[in-house]
């Protein structure tokens, strides 16, 4: 299994494959494209929920075409997902993914 640290050292690596990513929100934003959430992401256990308990491996960006309710991708909610990555997204702090 890929772990963050390592699509995090070598994002491009990973474009056009799919990956899976869990985290909790840190924050959800509608924009014209989309919807926009920041996760400070977390290994995931078995079952692929994000183990909250255990150290975060920093901020991920995830950008989806799809419009996303904010009241409920709300600051704090665990969730975790997956997808092909059609690009990585330079960040200060963490790593990108757009579908």
């Amino acid at each position: 299994m890929l772990s963050y640290a390592q699509m995090a050292a070598r994002p491009e690596a990973y474009v056009g494959k799919v990956v899976m990513v869990a985290g909790t929100i840190v924050e959800a934003v509608n924009t014209p494209e989309g919807t926009r959430l920041v996760l400070l992401q977390y290994p995931t256990n078995s079952r692929g929920r994000p183990q909250t308990d255990e150290p975060s491996g920093g901020r991920f960006l995830v950008l989806t075409p799809e419009y996303l309710e904010t009241a409920m991708y709300r600051p704090g909610r665990a969730m975790n997902r997956g997808s092909v990555c059609s690009a990585m997204i330079p960040r200060v702090g963490g790593v990108g993914i757009s579908r």
